[in-house]
C-alpha cells in the first residue's frame, strides 16, 4: 500500500462523509 493509495482512500472516505452529512441536511431542513 503506497501513499497514493492512502490518498485516494482518504479522498473517497471525505466524499462518503460529505454526502452522508448532506443528506442529513437536507432531512432535517425539510
Amino acid at each position: 500500500m503506497n501513499r497514493r493509495d492512502l490518498i485516494i482512500g482518504a479522498g473517497m472516505l471525505s466524499l462518503a462523509a460529505s454526502s452522508v452529512i448532506e443528506a442529513a441536511d437536507q432531512k432535517s431542513f425539510k
